[in-house]
């Protein structure tokens, strides 16, 4: 929290489980259960580490965005 502050960025706590606080951050937990962890088995921390870089890379650049 030091290092975040010293650098000018301030925090905005928002209440657990509170999805209409932190829409964008829920959307994309969302995402990442449904396409991504829901489908396979984590072996340990480097493995989830693995898959979610991979899943990254899929999302941010393979993956087609549609705007409503």
């Amino acid at each position: 929290m030091r290092r975040v502050r010293s650098i000018g960025i301030r925090d905005r706590p928002t209440s657990s489980r509170s999805r209409w606080q932190n829409a964008y951050a829920e959307r994309l937990i969302g995402s990442i259960r449904r396409e991504c962890v829901d489908h396979i088995v984590v072996f340990g921390e480097r493995h989830l580490r693995h898959v979610l870089r991979s899943y990254m890379s899929y999302y941010n650049g393979t993956r087609t965005h549609l705007y409503h």
